[in-house]
């Protein structure tokens, strides 16, 4: 499957270190800077052939049939508008282009709720029912206890509810499905019926998520993006649902042992895409999928910096995305600080989160999460860019 993906640079040294892929010999002399980088990657060779031939001289050869295309705004423009948008890859060029440089709304059905996705990036409080989690592992394990403080999340403006009756900290190892369930079940029969807001199971389990459903979730947030449990995609398409796609290299266990990566944005944008098309293969629609890069999971510490530099490339795919970055390993790192003190890296990430395009960010600390948030969308939204035409991102 094709994929196409857009970054904008700076100069020449830093798109060599975004676009490993880049043959520095290959590049022409007029090298536009700044400018902007359109990748096509895995094409066949009948979409290799038309871009070589209706783009000459300006595609730049690389490795496993993808190409580069360097160039300026009005040069893709223009493309745009004469290149056959009959071929499918000269529309997913098209859309992708779109959805970089236009903030795309996005509306998600629920069975009883819609949820919108136009304004600032909605808060998705974190209810964790485990004695493991990373940061609040044990703190919720009474059901007590956790409706008390879903109550206290929903009161300081959290739009979402993410409940997880399994750990993915580096390490875990995993639940058996009746413990998970026991955990989850019970919270989100009592949520359900006295919360308006949707609420989120975040499961491997085809089964943990179809029990969950049933007794009121809204939401199945999957950071295995389908690919543990091949019952999962039948599930989700069969109940309507939205889900989360997030990308992991590995698993809990194993995703923390030296991960590595030739082309980190490019190999997380491949693996997304490929779930994206898995999900759409089994019923699933399009328009009710949200990506997630995995900040975390299987990444180093500088791999997390530079996802959140880079998060607006992720925009291309055109589906929604969600950002999970609260009080992880990454940001104690930076500030020399323990899992309870994280909160003012948490919410520099969550602004910078904003500020790239994000739609959704699951956060332990809501109040101050929701604040945060909504002072980076003002700055968001008084910004412009020239595409070719003046447009809001």
């Amino acid at each position: 499957m094709s994929v196409v993906r857009i970054i904008q640079y700076a100069s020449v040294q830093r798109l060599k270190l975004d676009l490993p892929m880049l043959q520095a010999e290959l590049l022409p002399k007029d090298f536009p800077e700044p400018g902007i980088a359109v990748i096509f990657e895995h094409l066949n060779n009948d979409e290799y052939r038309y871009l070589d031939l209706s783009l000459s001289p300006v595609v730049l050869a690389a490795p496993d049939n993808s190409c580069v295309i360097l160039g300026q705004s009005f040069f893709f423009q223009e493309c745009k508008n004469r290149l056959d948008q009959k071929r499918k890859i000269v529309r997913q060029f098209i859309s992708a282009w779109d959805s970089f440089f236009t903030r795309v709304d996005f509306s998600l059905r629920c069975r009883s709720k819609v949820i919108s996705l136009t304004g600032r990036p909605l808060i998705m409080g974190i209810l964790n029912v485990t004695p493991d989690s990373f940061s609040d592992g044990g703190k919720f394990i009474d059901l007590d206890l956790a409706l008390q403080h879903a109550y206290k999340m929903v009161e300081e403006g959290a739009d979402i509810i993410d409940i997880g009756g399994e750990s993915s900290r580096p390490g875990a190892t995993a639940v058996d499905k009746n413990d998970e369930l026991a955990r989850v079940i019970p919270l989100i029969q009592a949520l359900s019926s006295n919360l308006d807001i949707p609420l989120s199971i975040d499961t491997c389990k085809s089964d943990v998520a179809e029990a969950a459903i049933n007794a009121g979730a809204d939401i199945v947030n999957d950071i295995s993006a389908l690919s543990a449990d091949e019952g999962m995609a039948d599930v989700i398409s069969r109940l309507g649902v939205p889900a989360v796609l997030m990308h992991m290299k590995g698993t809990p266990g194993t995703m923390q042992s030296n991960p590595h990566y030739d082309d980190m944005l490019g190999e997380i944008f491949a693996s997304l895409q490929s779930s994206i098309d898995y999900a759409i293969s089994v019923g699933v629609e399009r328009n009710q999928l949200i990506i997630d890069p995995g900040i975390g999971f299987g990444k180093l510490i500088p791999d997390n910096f530079v996802l959140l530099r880079r998060l607006k490339e992720f925009s291309a795919i055109g589906c929604p995305i969600l950002v999970g970055a609260s009080r992880k390993s990454f940001i104690g790192w930076a500030l020399n600080k323990p899992e309870t003190q994280r909160l003012s890296g948490s919410l520099a990430a969550a602004v910078a989160a904003t500020l790239a395009g994000a739609h959704i960010l699951r956060v332990h600390d809501v109040a101050a999460s929701r604040e945060a948030v909504e002072i980076a969308w003002q700055i968001k939204k008084s910004q412009q860019v020239n595409a070719g035409n003046e447009q809001w991102i």
